[in-house]
């Protein structure tokens, strides 16, 4: 015979936590109902930060392409290479800073 801890009337198994899936559509529900009347900003400023992020990750492969292009003596091409880095770069940050903005007035 066992003996039991708890106390009577109680559950001695613990509440069940929430998901991954469940947590992230609440958030995104509370977001969109606290986002009423400055959803399509919020969408404009979503899109700009996302596309900011796509962008910055073609860094690596291009930083690799220039790398390469080094490593074969190809100075040419290496310029190239970089000049797209840096223009990649500075347009990621184009679309983040006006990103950061547009969510900063709605937020």
């Amino acid at each position: 015979m066992t003996e039991s801890t708890s106390a009577p009337g109680l559950s001695a198994a613990p509440p069940p936590a929430i998901g991954l899936g469940g947590a992230a559509r609440d958030l995104y529900r509370a977001l969109w109902l606290h986002a009423k009347g400055v959803r399509p900003q919020m969408l404009g400023a979503a899109g700009l930060l996302s596309g900011a992020q796509l962008m910055r990750l073609s860094m690596p492969w291009l930083a690799a392409q220039a790398i390469n292009a080094l490593q074969q003596g190809d100075m040419a091409t290496a310029g190239r290479w970089i000049a797209y880095l840096i223009g990649i770069y500075l347009l990621s940050w184009l679309l983040h800073g006006p990103g950061r903005c547009w969510s900063a007035m709605w937020g």
